[in-house]
């Protein structure tokens, strides 16, 4: 039963990282953290039981605290239910069972994101999570139209019947439903009048997708259900069909010929003992996720039909952020712990050739993530360096040398650039270390996939960026992160809780304490969708 709730007074403070401008507007950042607050307020209330016949205020201020992902922290989200359950301590409704959030850390950050699943296994409701959040950014950012212009017809196709899976999934809290009157105005401001798109054409499966991710979006990072799909449709491309309120042709082709759930379950994971392995994957898989490309991994893996979903793309990030494999392609016992770690502990023999089998629709979806990430954070009026490189052409902003695309060919590079509103241009040398450096590395042995070992490499750089400029401030780049964390170790615990990961104490763990780094970070693919770093 829905329980009414009436805000009198709200003050929203955003803070910004420091060096990321707005970007065009500050519009989509209040729009994106008023979408949060209403998300992060009806899940306490549920959380708190309260039943819909309680008639009750609170009478002190409630702070919230939304991270970047629209995510409630786990302090502010559970101070906020236990005011709510004091409301009603005789007749509160008890709530559902949740899984055990690991205890934070002494020193970590008190706006920790709360995992996503709370405890339970990866599967197909944090697939469908991670795809709406994916989306709804997209959106809100107003990135998603040019998005979708630089994927090839079958990944948007790819895309929309992992949309469709997951509303005949249905799993609770993934979809959701908007009054047809507001899908219809949300529609006819993206679609502005345009004449109906040919049923089955890469235009209507564009739109599909365009007004589907502005529900998403309006629907608090949820995923339309399944009539609204079939409305949505009967607005992009009505057909004699629809109107006689039969399934459009398109999207019974698009179920039709949708492949058996691909995922790969690993048995009931067990506690692992404590194991010491390299730290840098970790720590650039956390700098990611913050930015909500972990996000964009695991719905671009469950879109191309990846056999475990983000993990095999995690297991491929890790060996890219690891150094180059030595004679035959061998790893070290620990470098091969941190690789299966940072997957959940979820890939066996070939998954590597598994990831490169499906390159040519994982490389456009995580390219356009990193991108998006950048635009949204940036002005238009920023500029940009362009390297040219023994592999491609790197492109990318000066301070951390953060890399936003690394291409091969310069229609790729006009294509990035349009992506982030063609800002000015300096062609300089400055990524050629960079390149040097991660270039050797090799996300994936022996296969071959070289535009998403460009992509991976560009990934880890912008990892390896994010840290500098959080541990040690605007004169540091990725390669001072790769030299100072490439030898760090880390003590890593895999439980049913989630990945723990324990820094050791001294200069650098005091570096990544002051740069926020010890941490809560949600990963969809690992138990409980939770990366925390700490202590060891």
């Amino acid at each position: 039963m829905a329980v009414d709730v009436r805000v009198r007074r709200c003050t929203l403070t955003i803070r910004r990282r420091d060096g990321w401008s707005w970007g065009p507007s500050p519009q989509p950042h209040i729009d994106a953290a008023l979408v949060g607050i209403e998300a992060a307020i009806e899940s306490a209330l549920a959380d708190a039981g309260i039943d819909a016949s309680v008639d009750a205020q609170l009478d002190e201020v409630v702070a919230l605290e939304i991270g970047a992902d629209g995510v409630a922290s786990v302090a502010s989200w559970t101070a906020l239910v236990e005011r709510l359950r004091a409301l009603q301590p005789a007749t509160a409704v008890a709530p559902a069972p949740r899984g055990e959030r690991p205890a934070a850390d002494e020193t970590a950050e008190d706006d920790a994101t709360p995992p996503a699943g709370d405890g339970l296994p990866p599967g197909r409701d944090a697939d469908a999570q991670a795809l709406a959040r994916t989306l709804a950014r997209w959106s809100r950012g107003g990135q998603i139209a040019r998005v979708l212009a630089a994927w090839p017809e079958a990944v948007v196709r790819e895309w929309l019947r992992a949309v469709a899976a997951a509303a005949d999934a249905g799993g609770a809290g993934t979809t959701g439903a908007l009054p047809e009157e507001a899908m219809r105005a949300i529609a006819a401001t993206l679609l502005g009048g345009a004449a109906p798109a040919p049923a089955g054409s890469r235009a209507e499966a564009e739109r599909l997708l365009l007004v589907i991710a502005a529900l998403a979006a309006a629907l608090g990072d949820r995923l339309p259900d399944g009539a609204t799909q079939a409305a949505v449709r009967a607005l992009v491309a009505p057909s004699a069909s629809v109107a006689a309120g039969e399934p459009p042709a398109a999207a019974a082709s698009e179920r039709a010929t949708e492949p058996a759930e691909p995922r790969i379950e690993p048995p009931a994971l067990a506690r692992r003992g404590a194991e010491i392995v390299p730290a840098l994957p970790l720590l650039v898989l956390a700098q990611l996720a913050r930015i909500g490309y972990a996000d964009a991994m695991e719905a671009a893996a469950w879109a191309a039909g990846l056999p475990s979903g983000g993990a095999l793309l995690g297991a491929a990030l890790a060996g890219k952020a690891l150094p180059a494999p030595g004679r035959g392609w061998q790893r070290r016992p620990a470098e091969l712990a941190a690789i299966a770690l940072v997957a959940g502990d979820r890939i066996g023999p070939g998954w590597a050739e598994s990831v490169a089998g499906a390159a040519g629709e994982l490389a456009p979806p995580l390219a356009s993530a990193l991108l998006a990430a950048y635009a949204e954070g940036r002005s238009a009026n920023d500029e940009v360096v362009v390297t040219a490189t023994g592999d491609g052409v790197l492109v990318g902003e000066a301070e951390g040398l953060l890399p936003v695309a690394w291409v091969a060919a310069r229609d790729e590079l006009d294509a990035a650039l349009d992506a982030l509103g063609r800002p000015p241009v300096r062609r300089a040398d400055a990524f050629q270390p960079l390149a040097a450096a991660l270039g050797p590395r090799r996300a994936l042995p022996r296969a071959d996939a070289v535009a998403l070992e460009r992509h991976l490499g560009a990934a880890v750089g912008t990892g390896l960026g994010l840290l500098a400029l959080d541990l040690w401030g605007g004169h540091a780049t990725s390669l001072v992160a790769l030299e100072r964390l490439g030898d760090l170790e880390a003590q890593v615990e895999l439980s049913t809780d989630g990945l723990a990961v324990g820094i050791p104490r001294g200069r650098r763990w005091l570096d990544l304490r002051r740069g926020g780094t010890l941490h809560r970070f949600r990963v969809p693919w690992l138990p409980g969708g939770t990366l925390e770093v700490g202590t060891w």
